[in-house]
């Protein structure tokens, strides 16, 4: 029986995924990774985050010969990219070895196994890297995104601005300028956290608001009336928050309208709004964006904090480039409650295209 002597037979050793691994040798390395990761976040180093996430190949395949330490399949790892069931495979690796200690064993792995697997981490990183998860909050942007909606932001969409590295700060100055009508997620100028909005306004441009109704540059952009947006009203996503309705107060379970429209921008780019009735931010303005800044607006327009609201009233003003993290592209999934009502998940908004 021969032992391999290549150079790289450490880091092969750390790759492998058949085999058993036990608590006390997978629980060191995993926390190892988890204390570079919190640490990183904490510090608001980039480089000691990215150190932890050099670690993930390791610990993954570690992973699964904990998962088979415990008798279990390393298939039950992909589980943990699921909301509320990702703890399942957590709690397995808590677990001691299975009294079947013949079964998995340290068998010689293909190519093509090998391969498969390091494939799935490189997607796992590249993810975390491209693309962010943020869980819509408010109603801010309906009709087109919902509380408990899951959207992918992508972080690429502009360059590496500052923000586009959050929950840390990338390197640099800023990044591109979004183009209208995108959907963005950005940092409040004020207390840091993730928003969602619309861009309407370009650097150098005045906007005003009248009657609800934005005017670019003195001209008004169009509004075709649509059909009424109706919902069912009760507690909305994580939340729990309560819609607004134009038809008045109704009771929990009764039918809950907003008049909508379809508006369109100087570039074509059109979308759905809604007004709830007269409202203090319907008449606004003139805003005048500065060089660097966009204005944002919520498509829910009655129920929106958006650039509409000053910095001194703890709005978010006119929105830095270098503010925003990315632009969303689409719903990952959406649950109409909390994460583990699993009979509340939206299935038909998975994977569903943001515009």
């Amino acid at each position: 029986m021969s032992r391999e002597t290549s150079p790289l037979a450490p880091v092969r050793r750390w790759g492998r995924i058949s085999g058993r691994l036990s608590r006390r040798g997978y629980w060191p390395l995993a926390l190892i990774q988890a204390a570079l990761i919190v640490s990183g976040l904490w510090l608001g180093s980039i480089w000691v985050l990215l150190l932890g996430l050099a670690l993930f190949w390791p610990v993954a395949a570690a992973s699964v010969r904990r998962l088979h330490d415990t008798g279990r399949s390393g298939w039950w790892l992909l589980l943990t990219a699921l909301p509320v069931l990702g703890l399942v495979p957590l709690v397995f690796l808590l677990l001691p070895q299975t009294q079947y200690p013949t079964s998995y064993p340290d068998a010689d792995e293909t190519p093509l196994r090998r391969a498969l697997f390091a494939a799935a981490c490189l997607v796992v990183i590249g993810f975390s890297v491209c693309a962010k998860l943020f869980t819509v909050i408010s109603s801010e942007m309906k009709p087109a995104l919902l509380p408990g909606d899951v959207v992918v932001t992508s972080r690429l969409a502009y360059g590496f601005a500052p923000a586009s590295c959050y929950p840390l700060r990338c390197p640099g100055d800023k990044g591109a300028l979004p183009e209208r009508g995108d959907i963005v997620a950005y940092l409040h100028p004020l207390h840091g956290k993730p928003q969602i909005g619309r861009v309407i306004g370009l650097p150098g441009e005045e906007i005003t608001l009248t009657g609800g109704v934005p005017a670019i540059d003195g001209v008004a952009l169009p509004q075709e009336p649509g059909v009424s947006f109706s919902e069912t009203f009760g507690p909305q996503g994580p939340s729990g928050a309560l819609p607004r309705c134009s038809n008045g107060a109704v009771g929990l379970g009764a039918r809950c309208d907003k008049r909508a429209a379809q508006e369109t921008l100087p570039n074509g780019v059109h979308y759905g709004v809604l007004d709830i009735g007269a409202g203090r931010l319907d008449e606004s303005g003139p805003h005048r964006v500065p060089e660097g800044h966009v204005f944002i607006l919520g498509d829910n327009r009655d129920n929106s904090l958006d650039s509409r609201v000053s910095l001194a009233a703890q709005g978010p003003g006119m929105v830095p480039a270098d503010a925003i993290v990315g632009r969303v592209t689409r719903v990952a999934w959406s649950t109409g409650g909390l994460g583990w009502q699993l009979w509340r998940l939206r299935p038909g908004r998975t994977l569903e295209a943001v515009r």
